[in-house]
């Protein structure tokens, strides 16, 4: 493949509808692949990795949103394979917003089979199977019925009825990736779909009601491309549909490499993002610190659609960390997993 920034491609992913997610997400998609596409698990340059990442948003708003993310996974090798190998992995995730401090619990396991054509392509096919848990506290909320006419009356009933607060339903996703590199340079790139949810649990309080929670779709495109010795270009985007909301991300930036020695590799990153949907939503500044094999993230969101009136312009802080562990292998093994 002749590698080339492909931006034309990135916009094409957000050539589409409209209006805000329904699932928790992530400005930096790029660094919780877990939370992407069940096809990322196991594309990485090494053979363990370890993931956390926390996300705070509205809290001036009076409306918060905490999120909070963690993921491990690995590579298995098998002679019976053949031109390929196994990634295995699992995910936590919790959500919780709002003063009905409606929460979310997600835990998912996955797995995925990278086919690798030759040394710079390589194609993984994913699945992601696991559970979720809602839950809400009432305690938090007010209704009309309590309004007496003059002023909200809290001792007042509000006349509103629950079978339960609570629920926990089933969950799957697919996902497939394309990976092209180079194997004499760091350019790389990922471009894939996913989908969640294509069972549509059932979301609803009440054990009569029936209130499914509808398909989500994500399209990526994660590229890295070596523009000198010491500086890198990255470019990614991300669209993730759901019924008729949409989200887009798409933020570029470069990479600087201050040391190359081996066991002192050191790197710093930053750049700029946007966040898509019907009302614009946020602008984001990126920086990222890389030694050895960690990974520090740090992310803002500046609100800049019309609840920036509410919000002050305050969006939300997100911080991601990772951690790569590299075994040493037998020389028939490293040679079937070329990732950069």
């Amino acid at each position: 493949m002749k590698f080339k920034i492909l931006l034309p491609v990135l916009l094409c992913l957000f050539v589409t509808s409209n209006c805000v997610a329904q699932d928790i997400h992530f400005t930096q998609h790029y660094n919780t692949p877990m939370s992407v596409s069940p096809a990322l698990t196991g594309i990485f340059n090494g053979d363990q990795r370890y993931i956390g990442a926390g996300r705070g948003q509205w809290y001036t708003a009076d409306a918060p949103y905490t999120t909070f993310h963690g993921s491990f996974d690995q590579k298995v090798y098998n002679k019976k394979l053949g031109k390929g190998f196994l990634g295995v992995g699992g995910a936590l995730n919790y959500d919780r917003s709002g003063d009905s401090r409606l929460a979310l619990i997600q835990v998912n396991l996955a797995g995925s089979y990278t086919y690798v054509l030759d040394p710079e392509n390589l194609v993984t096919g994913g699945l992601m199977l696991g559970a979720g848990q809602r839950s809400f506290d009432m305690a938090g909320l007010r209704w009309g019925s309590q309004h007496n006419g003059e002023l909200f009356d809290p001792a007042t009933a509000s006349g509103e009825s629950f079978n339960e607060s609570g629920y926990i339903y089933p969950d799957f996703g697919v996902g497939i990736n394309y990976r092209a590199q180079k194997t004499d340079k760091r350019t790389h790139i990922d471009i894939g779909v996913a989908a969640f949810h294509l069972h549509q649990p059932n979301q609803s309080f009440d054990d009569q009601g029936v209130s499914k929670l509808q398909p989500k779709y994500s399209i990526y495109a994660n590229q890295l491309y070596q523009l000198r010795p010491k500086l890198d270009f990255y470019l990614n985007g991300l669209a993730q549909l759901q019924d008729k909301y949409f989200e887009g991300v798409i933020g570029a930036g470069g990479r600087f490499h201050l040391d190359q020695r081996r066991g002192k590799e050191l790197a710093l990153q930053a750049g700029l993002a946007y966040r898509l949907n019907e009302i614009g939503d946020a602008a984001i500044l990126a920086v990222e610190g890389h030694y050895q094999y960690w990974r520090l993230g740090v992310s803002y969101d500046i609100n800049v659609s019309e609840y920036r009136i509410a919000s002050n312009r305050n969006g939300g802080p997100e911080v991601t960390l990772r951690y790569i562990i590299k075994f040493v292998k037998p020389i028939p093994v490293f040679r079937i997993c070329p990732i950069i």
